[in-house]
């Protein structure tokens, strides 16, 4: 009931915006993600800890995944966990994971010394050893705290150490408010931590041996960037695009060509990025040069323009990608009729 609740309120918030999230002239990306993280993630997540799960969580999934694509422009089906990575939006499981080590994190730096009724049920269902769904999440809070302390040992004492390492459940509320203390910074650590292992999940039930490396930062066109040049840009993070090869694959009568109009090869990410001679040589030159030099994924290794995504960050990449984009953007295509 909780989610069919929470799903009525966001739906009616994108109601009032997704008239001005056109693909070639609405809402510019950035604008789309921070009213998905301003007008609905906010709702999802108040008292997530308390009602979200696989089950109750299925019916707002579905709208989550309209917002991302439509923030993408993207005309035909992308995977979520794929346009989360693209735009730098966590997913919903991971968000929640981390506000309820956060809650209980919160047991142990707030009101520490004085009768705390939550904390008193808490401290009553670890020393009954119940397993439930708060044993679960105090297995994450410790999975947490096993993380910081190798990453922030002076946070701890011996003792503290000894609790963690060991363990020892039933002793939480003994650990002092500087280990269970946190910052913005450690936990968008943490956040990506648990992201990249979902993210590896997903990948390798795919086939894939690795995954696109996972980013928190968000990504950042330069100033005055058109939407439809937007939409163009962020098509080369995922496969099923407008350009030729998908099209090719996806209807052979409609679209008889995968190959690029300069007929050299088929027209996908790679070939535009490092190989069509309608990007301006020096562009074309130092986007080689970018993708040889870091030690990311090869292309020619994996073969599809989805692990671009570990170099989407990188603001030299980005900055050369946005210009081979202008370059092209007379020639890959923006919209289609199906």
């Amino acid at each position: 009931d909780r989610g069919k609740e929470i799903n009525r309120k966001i739906l009616w918030r994108w109601v009032m915006i997704c008239k001005h999230t056109n693909r070639n002239w609405g809402f510019r990306q950035h604008v789309i993600v921070r009213l998905l993280e301003v007008l609905i993630a906010t709702c999802i997540q108040y008292a997530g800890v308390v009602w979200i799960n696989h089950r109750s969580i299925q019916e707002v999934e579905k709208l989550w995944y309209k917002v991302l694509k439509s923030a993408l422009g993207a005309v035909f089906n992308v995977k979520t966990s794929l346009a989360e990575a693209i735009l730098g939006v966590q997913p919903i499981t991971v968000t929640d994971k981390i506000n309820s080590i956060k809650h209980l994190l919160k047991l142990n730096i707030i009101n520490h010394d004085s009768d705390d009724p939550f904390k008193a049920f808490v401290t009553n269902h670890i020393q009954s050893f119940k397993h439930s769904k708060l044993t679960k999440k105090l297995k994450d809070t410790f999975t947490f705290l096993t993380w910081k302390t190798s990453e922030y040992e002076n946070s701890f004492t011996d003792k503290e150490l000894g609790i963690i390492k060991n363990l020892e459940y039933g002793r939480f509320t003994e650990l002092s408010t500087r280990a269970c203390g946190y910052s913005k910074v450690v936990m968008k650590q943490y956040t990506e931590i648990l992201w990249q292992k979902d993210m590896d999940k997903q990948f390798q039930l795919d086939g894939f041996n690795d995954a696109p490396k996972v980013s928190c930062a968000k990504l950042v066109f330069p100033i005055n960037t058109s939407r439809k040049l937007e939409t163009q840009v962020l098509s080369f993070f995922y496969p099923n695009n407008l350009m030729n090869e998908f099209l090719y694959r996806y209807d052979k009568q409609k679209f008889p060509s995968p190959l690029c109009v300069c007929e050299k090869e088929e027209q996908n990410s790679k070939h535009l990025l490092t190989g069509c001679p309608y990007v301006k040589a020096n562009n074309r030159t130092a986007m080689n040069n970018t993708l040889n030099c870091k030690p990311l994924h090869y292309l020619s290794d994996y073969g599809t323009n989805t692990f671009l995504v570990s170099w989407s960050r990188s603001p030299e990449f980005f900055t050369q990608l946005v210009n081979i984009a202008k370059d092209l953007e007379d020639i890959i295509r923006f919209e289609i009729v199906i």
